[in-house]
């Protein structure tokens, strides 16, 4: 193996260490009220209101990871308070931890476009995370009549790709597409070595 291959496959050895711990787990449709497709997101039940009030939990990933992040998909949570003439809209997100839950914070609202809201969970919640984290929403807190549609709520681990916020979209984590991209250049090399012809002169 040339000087060039060994380092690519010394990367790649690398990058699938560090990816041993990465992992994605999103809850969506069908599981509960996510909206399974974007022209769905103005149906009934995927468009809520302050009433409908809903939880979900995530799969259980196993322990050994560093870093977790909570990245829930929405879709008109309109912040502007209609021009100023009301108050804008506050959905609340909460996880359980340790047996009560805790107030993550709101969504964002990004007027009309498919758009991650992302929570850094705390080592704190680790252990909730290994056994499935649950998650509460809380939609239009100050009961004034405004609505949300979900899409996806991702939970990652160690720096994943959550993916696309857009409904039915598969996360692709770019270690993946980082190690079969280098795979691809290690058997390029080896492919160009053997095809070298050798001419001796004796």
């Amino acid at each position: 193996m040339n000087k060039v291959a060994y380092l690519t496959a010394a990367a790649l050895i690398g990058l699938s260490a560090g990816a041993a711990n990465a992992a994605v787990d999103i809850a969506e449709a069908p599981t509960g009220f996510f909206v399974p497709t974007d022209a769905e997101k103005f149906d009934s039940p995927y468009y809520r209101d302050a009433d409908e009030d809903w939880e979900w939990t995530h799969g259980a990933i196993a322990p050994g990871f560093a870093t977790a992040e909570l990245n829930i998909s929405a879709f008109d949570v309109d912040t502007d308070g209609n021009g100023g003439t009301f108050p804008p809209e506050v959905d609340n997100v909460y996880a359980w931890d340790s047996g009560a839950w805790v107030l993550l914070g709101s969504l964002d609202g990004f007027g009309e476009v498919w758009e991650f809201t992302t929570f850094n969970l705390g080592a704190n919640f680790f252990d909730d995370i290994a056994a499935g984290l649950q998650v509460r929403l809380d939609i239009d807190v100050d009961n004034i009549g405004w609505s949300v549609t979900l899409a996806k709520s991702t939970l990652t681990t160690d720096g994943s790709d959550p993916g696309d916020p857009t409904p039915g979209a598969v996360p692709e984590p770019t270690t993946w597409a980082m190690m079969i991209g280098g795979l691809g250049l290690v058997g390029l090399q080896m492919r160009r070595r053997r095809g070298k012809t050798v001419v001796s002169f004796a």
